[in-house]
């Protein structure tokens, strides 16, 4: 065989997708597994010095995971679970445990649907964009256009605004109260200097540990978080009365 700078010019098939191996995936929709079915593109590969045709170096190499699969399950469920897992059984146990149980279970159906729909949609993107990631916003704009992606990043701002804030104050309040001892501390009003000293904290640690750091923190955190929940459980199930279950408001 020549070798290839002996050729002024050829046409080379373009590398392996990375997402070719998802293609005998038993989970993936149709849909997904005609986009993935697709030939490859092709595209000529010239040397920019002399406009000669080169060979593409190796095989393709995926880029090495961000996260592990521990560290991804940690950072889903901590921002998934949140101070309402306490808070919405004590204000709906009034109702019974029936309606309780059930509004709970349909709310729990309702929000995994929608989080595999979202893979799903998701993984469709990556496919039909030929890409190794994409944003919730290029997810909407592909599927329901440029206005559904605006009204979509718009509610997700919100909500994300809402909840920083919430936690802001929350959590600024809490630590000035734990930090009453401190003489520092203790003079600076809860309420205007909290949120702003948790804010700059708590936000200072996330910009300059490196992001395995982080992920090892909120791995741990999102443990204690099981932990104190089964124990929780585990305290609170020694007080169960079954005549009260009856009990309806």
């Amino acid at each position: 065989m020549l070798p290839l700078f002996f050729v002024s010019s050829m046409t080379l098939t373009a590398r392996p997708s990375p997402l070719a191996p998802l293609l005998h995936h038993p989970l993936l929709p149709p849909a997904s597994l005609n986009l993935l079915s697709r030939s490859p593109p092709r595209m000529s590969v010239e040397s920019p010095a002399a406009g000669k045709a080169v060979a593409p170096s190796g095989d393709f190499t995926p880029p090495p995971p961000t996260s592990s699969l521990a560290g991804a399950i940690a950072l889903v469920a901590g921002t998934t679970v949140g101070a309402g897992i306490l808070a919405l059984p004590a204000k709906t146990l009034a109702a019974g445990i029936v309606p309780t149980t059930g509004t709970l279970l349909a709310s729990w159906v309702y929000m995994a649907s929608s989080g595999l729909l979202i893979a799903e949609v998701n993984v469709n993107t990556l496919c039909a964009l030929e890409r190794s990631a994409v944003s919730l916003s290029t997810m909407t704009e592909e599927t329901l256009g440029v206005a559904g992606s605006r009204v979509s990043s718009l509610a997700y701002v919100f909500i994300h605004y809402t909840l920083l804030v919430a936690y802001m104050l929350q959590g600024g309040t809490l630590l000035l109260e734990l930090g009453a001892a401190l003489p520092p501390l203790a003079a600076l009003p809860a309420a205007t200097a909290g949120p702003p000293l948790f804010a700059a904290l708590l936000g200072g640690a996330l910009l300059l540990c490196p992001p395995a750091v982080v992920e090892k923190v909120n791995a741990v955190a999102v443990g204690g978080v099981i932990a104190t929940f089964g124990l929780l459980l585990g305290l609170g199930a020694q007080q169960v009365d079954p005549a009260l279950l009856a009990h309806v408001d």
